[in-house]
Formats: C-alpha cells, sequence, structure tokens
C-alpha cells in the first residue's frame, strides 16, 4: 500500500463553477422517480456491485484518502492515521451490508426485518437493534440500528415519494452513510459534497 511520492500535503481542489454545481445537482435530481420505481432486487444488486468495487480497490481508496488529507502512507509517523483510512474500507462495506440486509427483506417479505431490541434514549427518542445478518460477508457481518422520534410503527422505504437529499460534509471524514442510508431508507437519491479539508 506505500506508494512513493505520495503527497505530504493535502490535495487542493480547483473551485467549481456554480452552474457546474448546479448542472450536477440537476442530473441527480432528474434520477430521483427511476431510483424510487426500482424494483429492491436491483438496488440490492447495485449495491452489491459496489460492495464487489469496494473489496477490489480498497487499497486505492485508502490511498486516495490518505493523499486527500496529506497523510504519508509511507511514514511511521502517520501509521495511525493510516489505520483510520483503512478502517473506512471495512466500515464502508459494513454499510454497504447494511443496505443490501435491508433491501433484501424488502424484497422477500415486503417490509423490513423486525427490531430485536426497543430502547428509549433519555432524549425521548428510541433506538431499535436488529440481529445480526447471518451472511458471510467478506468483511463480517453487519449489525443495523435505526433511532427515531415519535410512534414506533413498521414501514416500508419504498413506498416513499421520490426525493432529493442534499448532504454537506464535515469534519474531517468522509460518511459515506450519509448517501447509503438514504439511498435504501428513504427511497432516495443524494447529492453529496465532500468536505474540503
Amino acid at each position: 500500500m506505500c506508494t512513493s511520492g505520495s503527497p505530504s500535503s493535502p490535495l487542493q481542489a480547483a473551485e467549481t463553477p456554480v452552474r457546474e454545481v448546479q448542472a450536477a445537482i440537476e442530473r441527480v435530481a432528474g434520477k430521483a422517480a427511476e431510483w424510487a420505481a426500482l424494483p429492491a432486487t436491483e438496488k440490492s444488486s447495485l449495491l452489491k456491485q459496489c460492495l464487489l468495487r469496494l473489496r477490489s480497490r480498497s487499497d486505492e481508496l485508502v490511498l486516495a484518502a490518505c493523499m486527500a488529507r496529506g497523510y504519508d502512507p509511507c511514514s511511521s509517523e502517520h501509521a495511525h492515521l493510516v489505520a483510520d483510512a483503512v478502517l473506512l474500507t471495512s466500515t464502508v462495506s459494513l454499510w454497504l451490508k447494511g443496505g443490501i440486509d435491508l433491501l433484501e427483506s424488502l424484497a422477500s417479505t415486503g417490509h423490513p426485518s423486525g427490531g430485536d431490541h426497543v430502547a428509549t434514549r433519555p432524549d425521548g427518542s428510541w433506538r431499535v437493534c436488529f440481529k445480526p445478518t447471518h451472511k458471510k460477508w467478506f468483511m463480517g457481518s453487519c449489525i443495523t440500528e435505526i433511532v427515531g422520534r415519535g410512534e414506533i410503527r413498521q414501514y416500508n422505504p419504498l413506498d416513499a415519494s421520490p426525493s432529493v437529499i442534499g448532504v454537506l460534509g464535515a469534519g474531517n471524514t468522509e460518511i459515506l452513510n450519509d448517501i447509503i442510508d438514504p439511498l435504501c431508507r428513504q427511497n432516495s437519491v443524494v447529492v453529496y459534497i465532500s468536505n474540503p479539508v
């Protein structure tokens, strides 16, 4: 994974003209109805393709994450930071598996799997935990949780109307579940703007 010539400072992204940003948002928004209408089996198949690509290109993803943050993968001083970037691939894998499990449950039963445990939180919201999948994934099992407010009731995300969700990256990391979660649980397409830091 260590690649000579890795930059020691973060890559600087060129500023994108507003018209190009607007055009990109419109392209994504234009796919909302198409995504919402896709059967769960087809959505699951697309996420499985993402999972396979993640597996085959994980070294590239780690290197890109290091380069974007100015981490030198060959430096022992940056080893703990590089380890965080390696963890990213495993975490994204688990998020994808959670989405696949949900979509496969929707395809086979018409509704999400039932919660294994419901706990009330101090702020009045509730957390539903689901049993880990029994599938043997290449990076472990998936455990899913949902946090919500109001009445606890069963729902089918595929019944949701087409929509667009915008996510603005923040902090010093990428939370790709901000894309995966709306795709699967809200039937939405997502416009994601990465944090430039």
